[in-house]
């Protein structure tokens, strides 16, 4: 379910009702690491630990992908490392947008963050960069982390104050946890309502990969925000951290190592394939698109059947080409050749008797009688045997019938 911000609850001020999202196909790269890593930035680094490493996707050798290392066998020090790169399209104040990245782990003991800021990319005289370079500033959160279940499996995003596990379900009954699983490429989709104003900013984050077959809502489970206890709620979308009257303008990916509650002794994950998109965009920028429905005579065809309604029922399409075929309701097979895309298909019956008006065809449509006025090149037969009309393009003069469903 959806919620209010929690100062909407407190009473301290009300905000407008989301807007209607609208969906775009307008993917921006932000990078697919095909050309190195000059676009990123390391704007932060504690702990003297850490680099940026180009890792080969190990289902695809041609492949590059992002690994940020700050952890490793024996760091006892607590480590971080920020990468920090501009977005190529800024998710404005009042506005929607879409942010979608693909992940990978080989092994559970890491962590790293996605994080979204409206705190631009900025540098000292000495050339040292002064933004973004705290968690402070950072609003819409996703991270994979070894909190929790002690798995190093678990997902959680930032809902203000607090880091809350995602998962399918939105009640106490239903909800199970999203558990990462080794070696398999997560899609994410981070869609962000960057709300006019400081207040009711939100992000809703979808899943696809793994176990999920679809992109997916990620239920939020809820945390007191005095307590840390479980409410017992689960919502559709969580709050930024802060909240910002400013456009979203820098990604960073931020890892750690050598906190006690989330250890990271280096395990491989990696990033890839991170787009920005206007708008509530859940189509994927590596699709090419789905692949065009099958079609028999204007008819899609759903696991080889053509659905024709009142014209011929189910129609079974036994070949690829569409020329052999099954009509459910005259129970034969027919070899026909559909004809374009306007509902209609090529049959040459076997005529058993011809006469004025009719002509008897056996065991496909009977006897059949036509209209003798011409309807824009064709004519109206009417079958009898399956009280139904056609409409007939070229007549039956030379044994070939061309029937349309009308």
């Amino acid at each position: 379910m959806k919620r209010k911000s929690p100062v909407f609850i407190l009473g301290i001020l009300s905000f407008a009702l989301l807007a209607p999202a609208h969906l775009y196909a307008d993917w921006v790269l932000v990078d697919d690491f095909q050309d190195g890593l000059d676009k990123w930035a390391n704007v932060y680094q504690r702990g003297g630990f850490g680099e940026f490493q180009l890792l080969t996707n190990p289902q695809d050798p041609s492949d590059q992908t992002f690994f940020v290392v700050s952890g490793g066998e024996g760091q006892a020090d607590f480590n971080t490392m920020f990468a920090t790169i501009e977005l190529p399209i800024s998710i404005d104040d009042g506005a929607t947008g879409t942010l979608y990245f693909r992940y990978y782990q080989e092994a559970p003991d890491n962590n790293f963050h996605m994080m979204l800021s409206a705190a631009p990319l900025m540098q000292n005289d000495q050339g040292e960069y002064t933004s973004p370079t705290t968690y402070g500033v950072m609003e819409a959160i996703w991270r994979k982390t070894d909190v929790g279940g002690g798995t190093g499996q678990e997902v959680t995003i930032r809902d203000e104050t607090q880091y809350p596990r995602v998962g399918t379900g939105d009640t106490p009954e239903t909800f199970v946890p999203f558990i990462h699983e080794n070696n398999v490429w997560y899609e994410i989709w981070m869609v962000v309502h960057n709300e006019e104003g400081p207040l009711g900013d939100n992000y809703s984050v979808y899943v696809r990969g793994g176990q999920f077959d679809e992109p997916t809502l990620l239920y939020v489970e809820f945390l007191d925000y005095f307590t840390s206890a479980l409410t017992g709620d689960y919502y559709e979308e969580a709050f930024f951290r802060n909240g910002t009257p400013m456009p979203l303008v820098t990604l960073t990916i931020a890892t750690e190592s050598g906190w006690t509650a989330a250890p990271n002794s280096g395990d491989v994950w990696m990033v890839n394939d991170i787009y920005i998109s206007p708008g509530e965009n859940l189509t994927s920028p590596l699709d090419n698109g789905p692949p065009p429905p099958v079609r028999w005579a204007g008819f899609n065809v759903v696991d080889g059947v053509a659905d024709t309604g009142d014209w011929l029922g189910p129609v079974y399409v036994l070949t690829d080409s569409g020329e052999w075929i099954y009509v459910d309701g005259f129970g034969q097979f027919f070899f026909a050749r559909p004809v374009g895309e306007e509902g209609a298909w090529l049959y040459s019956p076997e005529t058993i008797e011809r006469g004025e008006g009719y002509a008897v065809t056996g065991s496909w449509l009977g006897t059949v009688y036509w209209d003798e006025h011409e309807y824009a090149g064709g004519g109206l037969l009417y079958s009898f045997a399956v009280e139904r009309w056609f409409f007939v393009h070229g007549g039956a003069e030379d044994g070939t019938w061309v029937l349309s469903p009308r």
